[in-house]
């Protein structure tokens, strides 16, 4: 008697995957839009695989990690002067609108949506 699960691909369908998800990764699409793509949960080779899937076969292929958005947080905080890198503040959507304005104009504000940013540069122009 034997424990364990059996494989969700076979080996064909696992080496088809490799390479479309391969593709699909270094395209730079995110995990739910390249499980759309492929069908994951849908009938055909990948219907047993859900989303969590992606990233585990990201791994088990070798593929590398995006790290995006701390690439451009780092950036944007090397630029600065010690003493004002340490007064920065990341946005979030709990925060006051008091302090985001206040932080927006004197610049010590990251990751705001530039649309919003925008609103608030055409309110402060009237």
């Amino acid at each position: 008697m034997t424990f364990g699960q059996d494989p969700l691909l076979t080996e064909e369908a696992e080496e088809k995957l490799k390479s479309e998800l391969g593709k699909l990764w270094d395209e730079g699409l995110k995990g739910p839009e390249i499980a759309e793509k492929l069908g994951f949960g849908k009938p055909g080779p990948y219907e047993k695989l859900k989303l969590d899937h992606i990233y585990f076969y990201r791994i088990h292929f070798g593929l590398e990690p995006r790290q995006v958005k701390t690439m451009k947080k780092n950036l944007i905080l090397e630029s600065l002067p010690p003493r004002q890198r340490r007064l920065m503040v990341k946005w979030r959507p709990s925060m006051p609108q008091s302090l985001v304005e206040t932080c927006l104009r004197e610049g010590f504000l990251y990751g705001y949506p530039s649309n919003l940013a925008k609103s608030i540069q055409h309110e402060e122009d009237r």
